[in-house]
C-alpha cells in the first residue's frame, strides 16, 4: 500500500468518527444556591455548596479546563493545515500533517478526559474532607463524656480515700485515667482543628471558619449483582485506561509514517503494555474496594447492635437515676458509653461512604 493511499483512508476513517467534527462542549454545571448564613453569620453548607466552592477554588481544575480550549485551538489548526495540504507528490508532508492531527487530537480527548478526572478528584476530596470534619467532631463529643465520666469516677475515688473506703492504690488509678482522658480530648479537639483547616483550605476559605455542615452520611449497602460488569463499567469511564487505548489506536494510525520504520511497532508495543498496566490496576483497585466494603458491611451489623444495646442501657440508667436507683456516676459512664458506640458507628459510616465513592469512580481513590 503507497502512502498516499494509507493516507487517503487513514483521514475517510477519522472522517467517519466524526474526529474532524466541531466538539459539543458539555454546559458548565451550574453552582448551587449560595451558602447559607445561620442567624449569628455563622457559614451552613450542604456537601454540593462544599463541592461548588472547591471547584472554584481548585487551580488543577481550571488549569485543565483552560487545557481543554488551548488542545482543541491546535487540534482545529492542525485539521486545517491537514485539509489544505497538497497531496502530490509531498507524501512525506502529508504524513506529517496526519501524525500531528491524530496527536492535537488525542491531546485534545486527554484533556477533557483530564479536565472530568480532577473534578472527580476535587468532589472526592471534598466528600472526605466534609465527612473528615463530621467525624472529628463526634470523636471530640465521645472524649468529653469519657472525660466527664473519668473526672466522675476521680471524684468518688478521692471522697472515697477520704472516709477510708478506697485504697490509694484506686486513686492513682483514677487520676491516671481521667489523665488519659484528658489527653484523648486534647487529640480530638487538635484532630478537628485539623481537619477544619484542611476543609476551609480546600474550599478557599479563611481558615479560621468553622462552617455549619448541615448534611450526615447515610449508610447505604452497595448494591452489586455482577462485580465483572462493575469492573468493565469502571474500565470504560476510567480516564487512564481511556488515556491508554487512545494512544495504541493513534500509535496504529500513525504506524506507516514512522521513521525509522521499525520504531513504529515498537511504539505500538509500548503503547498497548501501558495500557494493559492501566486496566489492571483499574481491575484491581475496583475488587479491592468491593470486598473491602462488604467487610464494612458485615462490621456494620456488629456496631449497629453494640450501639441498641448502648441506647438501650442509657435509657435504664436514666430511668435508674430518676427515682434514685444508681449515682451520677453510673449515668454518666452509661452516657459515655453510648457516645463511644455512637463515634465508632459513625466512623465506619463515613469510611464506608468513602469507599463508595471510589468504588464508583475509582480513579478518585488516590485523593
Amino acid at each position: 500500500m503507497t502512502k498516499k493511499r494509507w493516507l487517503a483512508q487513514t483521514v475517510s476513517v477519522l472522517i467517519a468518527a466524526n474526529l474532524l467534527t466541531v466538539p459539543a462542549f458539555a454546559a458548565e454545571t451550574p453552582l448551587p444556591a449560595a451558602t447559607q448564613q445561620a442567624a449569628d453569620g455563622v457559614m451552613m453548607l450542604t456537601i454540593d455548596q462544599a463541592k461548588a466552592l472547591a471547584l472554584q477554588n481548585s487551580k488543577d481544575y481550571q488549569q485543565a479546563k483552560l487545557d481543554v480550549d488551548r488542545a482543541w485551538e491546535v487540534r482545529d489548526d492542525s485539521t486545517t493545515l491537514l485539509k489544505f495540504t497538497p497531496l502530490n507528490p509531498a507524501d512525506a508532508a502529508n504524513a506529517a500533517a496526519l501524525n500531528r492531527t491524530l496527536t492535537s487530537d488525542l491531546n485534545w480527548q486527554v484533556a477533557k478526559k483530564t479536565q472530568g478526572a480532577r473534578q472527580d478528584t476535587v468532589e472526592a476530596q471534598t466528600i472526605q474532607r466534609y465527612l473528615d470534619v463530621l467525624n472529628a467532631q463526634k470523636k471530640v463529643n465521645a472524649a468529653q463524656k469519657a472525660l466527664e465520666a473519668a473526672e466522675w469516677k476521680l471524684r468518688a475515688a478521692r471522697a472515697g480515700k477520704t472516709v477510708g473506703t478506697v485504697s490509694a492504690t484506686s486513686v492513682v488509678s483514677a487520676e491516671a485515667n481521667a489523665a488519659g482522658a484528658k489527653a484523648t480530648l486534647v487529640a480530638a479537639q487538635e484532630a478537628l482543628k485539623d481537619a477544619y483547616v484542611k476543609f476551609d483550605i480546600l474550599l478557599g476559605i479563611n481558615v479560621e471558619q468553622r462552617p455549619v455542615l448541615t448534611e450526615q452520611p447515610v449508610f447505604r449497602p452497595i448494591n452489586v449483582e455482577n462485580l465483572d460488569y462493575e469492573v468493565a463499567k469502571a474500565l470504560v469511564n476510567s480516564p487512564s485506561v481511556f488515556n491508554a487505548q487512545y494512544t495504541v489506536d493513534i500509535k496504529k494510525a500513525v504506524r506507516m509514517a514512522a521513521s525509522p520504520f521499525k520504531t513504529g511497532q515498537i511504539d505500538i508495543n509500548k503503547a498497548e503494555l501501558d495500557y494493559s498496566k492501566a486496566k489492571e490496576t483499574t481491575d484491581k483497585t475496583v475488587r479491592g474496594l468491593y470486598y473491602s466494603l462488604k467487610q464494612m458491611e458485615e462490621q456494620h451489623e456488629g456496631l449497629t447492635e453494640a450501639l441498641r444495646n448502648a441506647e438501650e442501657s442509657y435509657r435504664v440508667a436514666k430511668v435508674q437515676y430518676d427515682v434514685g436507683l444508681i449515682t451520677r456516676i453510673e449515668l454518666v459512664s452509661a452516657e459515655s458509653q453510648l457516645a463511644s458506640a455512637q463515634r465508632d458507628l459513625f466512623d465506619l459510616i463515613c469510611r464506608h461512604e468513602q469507599s463508595k465513592q471510589s468504588f464508583e469512580k475509582p480513579w478518585t481513590s488516590g485523593s
